[in-house]
């Protein structure tokens, strides 16, 4: 019990403990100061502009600021409008756009032809898009007029509204400074892996345009120094638990929000890996301390994860996935033919991680806690870019991610359905379940609400007992504000459109 509180103590003190010491020698040379910039400092840079390609979280949440899709989906998951001003659909097989009158950033307008063409080169096999499996129900896109699109499905789809809230954009090149959008920002400066500079569409070519500048900054402690310092504004996410709470004790203005992301384990399920053993994975789950990471490295603020749909969600599954069982996880090993004794057979694995410093940390937790049932767990560490490459290609045997925002329970089919694996899904450890497959078919042709939750919880039920993923929590999102600005808000699903409520001092804001 001793080794365990001082290991506990050894996580929670050494951050800051590194901020201390940095402190004393941490001296940036001063920027010139910028009193029409809103500087948001966030972990990583975007990987792609191009809103066919994207689904990693950054680049997700930069393009809802530089464009908009026909429609969006609010709090219960109904359309409102967005770029179409009105729409309607014919047994959800028939789904008709009246398109509002609105401009790209380049003057163009948005009228039928460029909606079809958007749409068009996803199923273009060339283009490589992760929607494109999604986008294979539709039969036909008609253009009724400039300002009126339709289309048409193979079969009912009531989910199919998700897909038309996907940013419309045109780009060169994927250039950012090229990128085309229908606001509300555009982008006017970007360096890559260094920043992006956007500001209200309308207001850059004013004289004093008020912008928000995205500073891509890794390292969480060099973030809350630059803060500490003066320069940057807003710490947008991704601190650790300890950080945040020191930020506050100094005196900066502090936020946080229950979440809508869900962090889980994903395993590989093809032929070899180790992994497609459902008792390998079982094991697993029973190994791993839910509640000792949340309240010893969280401080408390995460709350468990049991599915991908939120508990609010009316289609919301109660089951729950294998808990902490040590004895279990043994267990199972030893029907494995592994042993727990360093003088044994024990199991080994390989964990990709990035060289995020929380998921770092998170990760040796992890081998911790695996290694006192048996399981030897190898970390492998790679930049985001490489690490996420080598996750879309299958290039793993487990992983640590995170899906950010509110989902519909069509997310299960582009993560599980057997035909669904990249390059024209997420399916990434390409598991393979012909009754769950059937049971998507259904769900995602169902109309009847009843049915529609029926089947959803089966769905949920399946994932749970073949752990397809292992999940784990929701991390709650955080903000430290400096001296400078007041009013941020921060989104459930972790955005960046709150920040378009931040003030300066002067009164002025991105809104005016």
């Amino acid at each position: 019990m001793r080794k365990t509180r001082l290991t506990r103590l050894k996580w929670i003190v050494t951050p800051v403990a590194i901020l201390l010491l940095a402190t004393t020698f941490y001296n940036p040379p001063k920027n010139e100061e910028k009193n029409d910039v809103i500087r948001v400092a966030i972990s990583r840079a975007p990987i792609t502009f191009d809103s066919r390609l994207a689904t990693d979280a950054v680049s997700i949440r930069l393009l809802k600021l530089i464009s908009k899709g026909l429609i969006r989906l609010d709090e219960e998951f109904k359309p409102q409008p967005a770029a179409a001003i009105s729409f309607s659909h014919e047994n959800y097989q028939i789904y008709k756009f009246q398109l509002n009158n609105l401009t790209f950033s380049d003057g163009s307008v948005l009228n039928s032809k460029t909606v079809k063409e958007f749409y068009m080169s996803m199923l273009d096999p060339k283009t490589k898009s992760p929607m494109r499996g999604r986008l294979l129900e539709i039969k036909e896109i008609k253009t009724p007029s400039d300002q009126e699109v339709e289309f048409h499905l193979q079969q009912p789809s009531p989910y199919f509204w998700s897909v038309f809230e996907m940013p419309i954009t045109k780009s060169d090149n994927n250039t950012p400074i090229k990128n085309i959008g229908l606001g509300p920002f555009n982008i006017h400066k970007y360096k890559s892996e260094q920043f992006i500079e956007m500001s209200k569409s309308g207001n850059i070519n004013t004289k004093k345009p008020l912008t928000i500048r995205f500073s891509f900054i890794k390292d969480p402690v060099v973030r809350l120094l630059k803060l500490m310092r003066g320069d940057t504004d807003v710490l947008h996410n991704d601190l650790s638990s300890e950080l945040f709470e020191y930020g506050a004790k100094k005196g900066f203005k502090a936020q946080s929000i229950s979440p809508a992301s869900y962090t889980y384990i994903g395993f590989n399920f093809r032929g070899s890996a180790l992994t497609s053993d459902l008792k390998v994975r079982q094991a697993i789950a029973h190994a791993i301390n839910r509640e000792e990471i949340i309240q010893s490295l969280l401080s408390g603020r995460a709350d468990p994860a049991f599915s991908l749909l939120l508990p609010t969600h009316p289609a919301y599954s109660e089951e729950k996935p294998p808990l902490y069982s040590p004895e279990k996880s043994r267990s199972l090993l030893k029907d494995l033919g592994y042993g727990d004794d360093v003088d044994e057979k024990r199991l080994k694995l390989r964990l990709s991680i990035t060289t995020n410093p929380f998921i770092q940390r998170l990760s040796q937790i992890i081998q911790r806690q695996l290694g006192d049932v048996g399981i030897d767990l190898e970390i492998a560490s790679s930049e985001w870019g490489t690490f996420y490459g080598n996750v879309k290609k299958g290039n793993f045997e487990m992983f640590i991610l995170t899906w950010v925002g509110a989902f519909q329970p069509d997310i299960y089919n582009t993560l599980f359905h057997g035909k669904n694996a990249p390059p024209i899904g997420s399916n990434r450890g390409k598991y393979a379940n012909e009754r769950l497959d059937q049971l998507l078919n259904r769900l995602m042709a169902e109309v009847e609400n009843e049915k529609q939750k029926s089947l959803a919880q089966q769905v949920q039920a399946i994932q749970n007992e073949e752990l397809i993923y292992l999940p784990l929590w929701r991390r709650h999102h955080v903000m430290l504000l400096g001296d400078k600005v007041s009013g941020c808000r921060l989104n459930q699903d972790g955005g960046y459109e709150g920040l378009s409520f931040c003030k300066l001092e002067d009164g002025s804001t991105i809104e005016k």
